[in-house]
């Protein structure tokens, strides 16, 4: 009797136990919003989704001129984009710390931006900007223009 009991004990508690365990946060993770379909013919819903494939491959698709860098766990990302005369740049802060985008050559410079602030730059003639964050010049990022 009382190995049964035993045994009922350490079941008990190893249920308890399991259910005390805490469950992921989910603070940190990017729900992709849902696309928005105005024209329902096939065609059109397969482009929309291969372009959320491809930003999910290799980050933001430049859309009606405008590129998106988050800044997010002390880093820019994408770190280097590559894009046409006239394109603006969207840099979103996506960490709780303030940062900043400001270019090596002093073609632009962001205020310092808290969490999901933005700064927007266009960039209207052709060159290679180097830029970092003045807080924490170790994060670096590079605009390519063409």
């Amino acid at each position: 009797m009382k190995k049964y009991i035993l045994v009922i004990m350490t079941i008990l508690l190893l249920l308890a136990y399991g259910c005390a365990q805490e469950t992921p946060q989910q603070d940190d993770v990017e729900v992709e919003q849902p696309i928005d379909v105005v024209d329902t013919e096939a065609d059109n819903v397969e482009v929309q989704e291969s372009v959320v494939e491809v930003e999910q491959a290799v980050g933001p698709v430049p859309t009606e001129g405008t590129v998106i860098v988050n800044i997010k766990g002390f880093a820019f990302n994408p770190e280097t984009i590559t894009i046409p005369v006239g394109t603006v740049v969207t840099w979103i802060n996506k960490d709780s710390a303030k940062h900043t985008a400001t270019s090596d050559e002093e073609a632009f410079d962001s205020p310092l931006l808290g969490k999901d602030e933005k700064f927007s730059f266009t960039f209207d003639k052709p060159g290679t900007f180097s830029y970092y964050c003045k807080p924490h010049p170790y994060m670096l990022g590079t605009v390519i223009v063409e």
